[in-house]
């Protein structure tokens, strides 16, 4: 399978909906980069003692953005637009498809991405793995994260937040026909399957 114009896949969807694991099927089978947008949040908090970063007009603080990143909180979504478009503009390549795993979180985001694939002028796909509430906690209760995100009161913080600000993200994509939602509640076999047919049938490549 080529892709002439280079291709980006955004996969997203709940706490525990699966991202990770569809994510790395698809790189493997895709022979595709993967950028994880909670590792690359991890990293800069690792990696950068700044104590200030101005993005546009705004000076963000973070060391607050920090302490929101390991409390469960959702980060500043200009920090996270601005990290995943350098990581994205940086990795991207016409020879090897990308993944951008977990991401959009925020309208922000989405936007970010929409502007960011009309510059590359590459075939894109927007992925939403689909699960309900009470799935996504059975989920996260039964696979006990060692970063504690996983403790009961986290759980229903991160699905709250996903409802208030991701799925007005998603619905945004869905409303221009550019979301590909997927039964993210099935074997994982049967998603990666049929993750796998929407790509082969996407009308972009």
């Amino acid at each position: 399978m080529k892709f002439n114009k280079g291709l980006i896949i955004f996969l997203t969807g709940g706490p525990a909906s699966g991202k990770d694991t569809q994510a790395a099927l698809l790189a493997k089978k895709l022979k595709a980069k993967k950028l994880n947008v909670s590792e690359i949040l991890d990293s800069f908090f690792q990696q950068t003692k700044k104590r200030y970063l101005r993005i546009g007009k705004k000076l963000i603080n973070l060391q607050r953005e920090r302490e929101k990143r390991f409390s469960g909180n959702l980060v500043s979504f200009d920090l996270v637009a601005y990290l995943m478009k350098e990581e994205i503009f940086k990795n991207f390549s016409l020879n090897r498809p990308l993944i951008v795993l977990g991401g959009p979180r925020s309208l922000k985001e989405a936007k970010t991405y929409l502007n960011l694939v009309k510059k590359l002028k590459c075939s894109f796909l927007f992925i939403y793995l689909e699960v309900s509430e009470e799935e996504m906690i059975r989920r996260s209760l039964k696979r006990q994260r060692s970063d504690a995100l996983d403790e009961p009161a986290k759980i229903k913080k991160r699905i709250e937040l996903f409802k208030k600000y991701t799925l007005p993200a998603l619905n945004f994509l869905k409303k221009r026909k550019l979301l590909t939602q997927i039964n993210g509640e099935g074997e994982v076999k049967e998603i990666h399957q049929e993750i796998w047919q929407k790509i082969k049938n996407f009308s972009n490549f």
